[in-house]
């Protein structure tokens, strides 16, 4: 499913509707105020706590943080795994 540039993500989010089993986002946030990349990544949060799979792309160390697992490139030939230690639930 593709968007329009030009429409907001959270209404893209939205749109989905029927959840689907995989998003794939890439920078969701690069171009958000801090306090709507964080209702971005809350509404990623409870698709992932529905039995969705979210695959997200970001240069944003703090968007990383949301993870529960984080593959990292660091060249084009290597790569770092890690799982995220899970965050109390607020």
């Amino acid at each position: 499913m593709s968007f329009p540039a030009a429409r907001g993500s959270a209404s893209r989010l939205r749109e989905l509707g029927e959840f689907p089993s995989i998003v794939l986002a890439d920078e969701p946030t690069g171009n958000l105020d801090s306090k709507t990349g964080e209702e971005i990544m809350a509404l990623f949060e409870n698709l992932y706590k529905q039995g969705n799979t979210i695959i997200l792309v970001t240069h944003e160390h703090d968007i990383a943080q949301h993870a529960h697992r984080i593959i990292s490139f660091a060249t084009a030939n290597r790569f770092r795994r890690g799982r995220q230690k899970k965050k109390a639930d607020n």
